[in-house]
């Protein structure tokens, strides 16, 4: 707008594509009341919002063939500290099955994260050699756990590599260091 550019619906669409996913759908702290001014500006030009939902909801489907998948993993969530933790796991048979879809596995993140006690979620995945434990959090423990064990990430999304490990020596050794940071944020915020 500053520039006095033309923007196409195509480009509009774009851009407001980008905006919803950088901002989790207008949801993050980050969003401000310039944030809708420019959806605002872009639907003005053109960018169709029902459009734009449709197609992130078909492309954050899951297939019918993974629902099997779907039903075993979330069964196998275990809940540790007053059900603030939530963990489970895909067999290395189940990541190999999901093959370059691996939609599940990032759904089943934010899945656990929502639910009413969680406040961390976390995901192993089995694979040829190693497991990985990658979490998805409400509150900012997840770079600190990543750490703790040589990995990385944010605040509220990280992971970290478990080298010949299975889902269960995994669950052994991060619950501990969950629980501790846990126990660290809440004591901390607790004070404030």
């Amino acid at each position: 707008r500053h520039f006095q550019w033309s923007i196409n619906p195509e480009a509009a669409y774009g851009l407001a594509s980008g905006i919803k996913a950088d901002t989790v759908n207008l949801s993050t702290k980050q969003t401000s009341s310039a944030t809708f001014e420019a959806m605002g500006y872009l639907v003005d030009n053109g960018a169709d919002l029902e459009a734009l939902r449709l197609a992130i909801e078909k492309t954050s489907s899951i297939s019918a063939s993974q629902l099997p998948i779907r039903v075993n993993v979330l069964s196998r969530t275990k809940l540790f500290h007053q059900d603030k933790i939530a963990i489970t796991y895909f067999t290395e048979e189940e990541y190999q099955i999901l093959s370059e879809d691996k939609l599940l596995i990032e759904r089943t993140k934010h899945e656990l994260r929502t639910l009413k006690e969680v406040e961390i979620s976390v995901v192993i995945t089995e694979r040829k050699g190693y497991s990985n434990a990658s979490m998805r959090a409400n509150v900012g423990i997840a770079r600190e756990v990543a750490e703790h064990f040589g990995g990385g990430g944010h605040d509220k999304a990280a992971s970290c590599r478990f080298e010949d490990a299975t889902h269960e020596s995994v669950v052994d050794e991060i619950v501990p260091v969950l629980i501790e940071k846990m126990k660290s944020y809440e004591a901390e915020t607790h004070t404030l």
